[in-house]
């Protein structure tokens, strides 16, 4: 079994964990040279009390906060300097040890959406629509109806956004861009068969074939055809923020 000594973070991480005092369980071999370093090295804190807590999971409780800032703070740093993929397993540490924390799921279902893992990114929109609400985070609703206009699912756009709008009308663009595309997508409801006859006017029973009164047969407009999908914003590969279709800079970080 690894033998482990407890530290402090070293200088360079402070304020990246707000519990005082904190101390982390790293290998004994390397523990002077990770509490002295002059640059900070939080992954190799983590690497080893992601094997600390395999080793003793009894004890994830002891490290769930201080942990879960650790792998957080290091996750948002290596995304937003363009490491995504290698943040994800920092944002799944963190929940591991915070799993109700809700920004750290949303900043982690963005890092799945930016790296174009949809299905795993409206996942985690998913999940979060179970413990937060439209008013705290519509960014939620908004991103996850996103990924379901890029599939082409129209109708379940709507249905995400459609009761928002009379409810809490966003003044966020996309919103608005998502739900009106998606409206005009939906072809038109045919008209009922039976409702009158197309030849001679009488009317008719909702199930009737065949006018009673002129003996034609009843035929139903067809539905107009949907137009083709309008193509919609996709999400900055910078910062993870929605972004307008067509814009050359994105309007959260400036990047092109």
């Amino acid at each position: 079994m690894t033998t482990y000594a407890f530290i402090e973070l070293p200088a360079a991480l402070d304020g990246w964990v707000t519990e005082p005092g904190a101390l982390f369980p790293v290998r004994s071999d390397r523990a002077d040279d990770l509490q002295r370093a002059d640059q900070p090295d939080p992954e190799q804190v983590l690497y080893d009390l992601e094997r600390y807590l395999e080793e003793h999971p009894e004890k994830t409780a002891r490290f769930a906060e201080a942990g879960g800032q650790l792998a957080f703070r290091t996750a948002v740093e290596l995304f937003t300097n363009g490491l995504k993929d290698e943040s994800l397993q920092f944002y799944e540490l963190s929940l591991r040890l915070r799993p109700a924390h809700v920004i750290t799921r949303l900043n982690y279902a963005v890092a799945l959406h930016a790296l174009r893992y949809r299905d795993a990114a409206l996942a985690e929109y998913e999940r979060l629509m179970t413990t937060t609400s439209p008013r705290e985070q519509l960014r939620v609703w908004i991103l996850a109806a996103q990924i379901r206009m890029l599939r082409g699912e129209h109708a379940d756009v709507v249905r995400l956004l459609e009761p928002l709008a009379a409810q809490y009308f966003p003044t966020d663009e996309l919103f608005w861009e998502l739900l009106g595309d998606a409206r005009r997508a939906l072809p038109a409801a045919a008209p009922v068969a039976g409702a009158s006859c197309g030849a001679c006017g009488a009317a008719l029973k909702p199930t009737a074939k065949f006018c009673p009164s002129c003996g034609k047969p009843v035929v139903a407009t067809p539905a107009q055809q949907a137009p083709p999908p309008v193509a919609v914003a996709d999400v900055c590969v910078h910062c993870g923020q929605p972004r307008r279709p067509g814009a050359k800079f994105c309007r959260s970080c400036g990047k092109a």
